[in-house]
């Protein structure tokens, strides 16, 4: 049984994928292209550390993109009537939220971390790079650690685009259960419910912080040469997986229902 479900979650996942392949590529393509115009802006004496900070606005790209097509993987089976085919195979709601839940993560992953080997080469290729690591070496005992603190960072946005994911999933199916401005329904879920999470995301991180999980404003009683990763917010990101969590689980129940009708 577990099995066949596995299967089904795979076909799903692949669907899915198949939908977003194609602006996943011509992203990765623009940037690498993008990357290649800015090294050669700095080979004809252009500031490296502009052509750095015009690179680095890939990882901004990189995050928008997924948080487009959560909406869109959902609008677009409703527009092709594909989700009431979908439902009819032995899968449930949340099973489908899931894989698409999976795609919009590998999605993101794939763009930022592509972006992410562009903006390091170009910073490899110019003065950016032993500059910054000599400014690292002068100042943090531990040479490991930017790297430990980079990963958990990444960490911390993956959770911020499942939690931003969960909201447009919410956002989408509710705003089909409106027989008019269906748009405009998702546009105001959207702005209410992340209001109301981002509520009820500080509390819990405040909670988290009262039972010893480190919060944003943590302060270290030593230097930054003598920080450990210990430092690191955590309270934050788990605050956030737990409400986005609870969005999903929402989310579900109303796609579940919004198929039935």
């Amino acid at each position: 049984m577990n099995t066949n479900k596995g299967r089904m979650f795979a076909r799903l996942y692949l669907k899915d994928l198949q939908d977003i392949k194609m602006e996943s590529a011509i992203f990765m393509v623009s940037i690498a292209i993008w990357n290649l115009f800015l090294y050669l802006k700095y080979l004809s004496n252009w500031p490296y550390e502009l052509s750095l900070g015009f690179s680095a606005i890939a990882f901004g790209i990189a995050a928008f993109i997924p948080f487009v097509e959560s909406f869109k993987l959902l609008w677009d089976e409703w527009k092709h009537n594909t989700v009431y085919l979908i439902m009819s195979l032995p899968v449930s709601g949340t099973m489908v939220l899931l894989s698409k839940l999976a795609v919009i993560v590998t999605q993101y992953m794939a763009l930022s971390l592509f972006s992410t080997a562009c903006f390091l080469l170009l910073a490899y290729a110019t003065p950016a790079w032993e500059a910054g690591w000599s400014f690292i070496r002068s100042v943090i005992t531990d040479q490991s650690l930017p790297i430990k603190f980079a990963m958990l960072f990444y960490a911390s946005s993956v959770v911020g685009i499942m939690y931003t994911a969960a909201l447009a999933f919410l956002s989408s199916v509710v705003g089909k259960l409106a027989r008019k401005h269906s748009g405009l329904a998702s546009f105001g879920t959207f702005l209410i419910a992340g209001y109301v999470c981002s509520k009820a995301s500080d509390l819990i991180s405040r909670g988290l912080e009262k039972l010893g999980v480190t919060g944003l404003y943590y302060n270290h009683p030593y230097v930054l040469r003598d920080a450990t990763i210990s430092g690191f917010p955590t309270a934050p990101m788990l605050s956030l997986l737990i409400v986005g969590a609870a969005v999903f689980i929402l989310a579900v129940r109303v796609y579940e229902s919004a198929v039935e009708l």
